[in-house]
Formats: structure tokens, C-alpha cells, sequence
């Protein structure tokens, strides 16, 4: 039986812990090539502490854990995200967000790449 992957807005601060078990998760998974560390989200969401009204965050979640997050910051369109190596599959979903305007990614992730090139996104500087 497959499991399902369920999507869900940010309940608030309580969010950030499995955020960061989701970082951990892949920095065992990939090491280095994990795009976010558990400082980084405490850092950024510390950074941004007040701002909530102007975030739209989402989680997806199997099983009880965070498989992917994607954190939109309405005040410069800056989109933000995570997800399990092993639930790529899941892009399509995280980049569908009208109101980006900058997404990073590794410059030889080539499945985001092309995610974000059919979304009129291309390479800038960085």
C-alpha cells in the first residue's frame, strides 16, 4: 500500500523543529549537498520573527514526518524550500507558487533547473 503525502500551511513556530528534523534527515541522507542546515532555520525564522503575516509556508508530510517545506516571504517574493531526496517528486507541487520571484538552487541540480526554467525562472546572479 502506498503511503500518502498529505500538504498542510505552517501552524506557527511549533513547525520550525520538524522543519529542522527534515534538515537533519538529509544531511544524513546527502551530506553536503543538503541545502539547509538546522542553523539556517532557526537563524532565518529568528531573522524574520514578527513577520509572520507576510509568510506563506507549507509542509508535506508521510507518515507522521516532513518529507518537503517550501516558505514563500511575501516581501520579495523569495521562495524557499526542502525536500527529501527520495520525494522529488513533489517539486512540481513547491514550485508552483504564483508569487515567486527568486529561487535559489545548485547550479547543477538539474531537476530543479528545469523545474524553475518552465516557471520563466533562469539563472541570475548570485
Amino acid at each position: 500500500m502506498a503511503s500518502i503525502i498529505a500538504s498542510r500551511p505552517w501552524r506557527g513556530y511549533e513547525d520550525v523543529r520538524a522543519m529542522q528534523e527534515l534538515a537533519v534527515e538529509q544531511r544524513r541522507r546527502v551530506g553536503r549537498r543538503a541545502a539547509w542546515h538546522v542553523g539556517d532555520l532557526a537563524w532565518g525564522f529568528r531573522c524574520h520573527e514578527g513577520r509572520e503575516r507576510e509568510w506563506r509556508i507549507r509542509l508535506w508530510e508521510e507518515g507522521g514526518s516532513v518529507v518537503a517545506w517550501s516558505w514563500l516571504k511575501m516581501s520579495d517574493g523569495t521562495l524557499d524550500f526542502d525536500v527529501r531526496d527520495d520525494r522529488r517528486e513533489l517539486l512540481e507541487e513547491i514550485l508552483d507558487e504564483p508569487d515567486a520571484r527568486v529561487v535559489y538552487a545548485f547550479e547543477d541540480d538539474d531537476e530543479v533547473a528545469e523545474g524553475l526554467a518552465r516557471r520563466g525562472f533562469g539563472p541570475g546572479d548570485a
